[in-house]
């Protein structure tokens, strides 16, 4: 089952995210299993919004690529959500 995750980032801007993508190698490609990103400024930091075919596609990102990255640059996010989805719609596709 498809999961949706929602990571909070507090301090984080653009020019990190941008950073941490190039870095875990995702800057404009989907990593396996992620089927949609979306990201953008909240108060106070940043958050990114994903959407992957399961639970393990994401854990397995988290713990390979992630959390790595995150760790190498004193990063910790203040929140992680995770929830399955019944389906996805995209309108015009």
């Amino acid at each position: 089952m498809a999961v949706i995750v929602t990571v909070e980032v507090p301090g984080g801007t653009q020019e990190l995210q941008q950073g941490l993508m190039q870095e875990i190698g995702i800057s404009n490609a989907a990593r396996s299993g992620m089927r949609f990103r979306t990201q953008g400024p909240i108060a106070g930091g940043w958050r990114v919004v994903t959407v992957w075919d399961s639970p393990q596609d994401f854990q397995r990102f988290r713990d390979e690529k992630l959390m790595p990255a995150f760790q190498k640059r004193g990063i910790m996010p203040s929140r992680v959500e995770i929830w399955p989805t019944v389906s996805i719609d995209v309108p015009g596709r």
